[in-house]
């Protein structure tokens, strides 16, 4: 099963944190989409490394250069078409 998760808020760290972190002990691949506020989420080093072991890691170029425009993101940028592509690939989306 093709997992995307898809994170706009950052008050789904919890929430966020608890599913990668059952996917990664049960082998079970994910891919995520970070955009709008939850972009937020990425600021913190132990997300960043979570996403890093995912599938792909896509962070909306939009929503992280709004909210931190003198920061690289610490995973690949792209777009809502990436978003759109990743959805389409997907068997189940979780949003968060």
């Amino acid at each position: 099963m093709k997992l995307l998760i898809v994170i706009s808020t950052p008050a789904s760290i919890a929430a966020l944190t608890g599913f990668t972190g059952a996917c990664l002990r049960r082998g079970q691949p994910f891919s995520c989409f970070v955009t709008g506020e939850g972009v937020r989420v990425l600021r913190d080093p132990e997300i960043a490394n979570i996403l890093r072991e995912s599938k792909r890691a896509v962070v909306c170029e939009y929503s992280w250069s709004r909210l931190f425009p003198d920061e690289a993101p610490p995973i690949e940028e792209g777009s809502q078409t990436d978003h759109s592509a990743m959805i389409g690939e997907a068997d189940q989306v979780f949003s968060l």
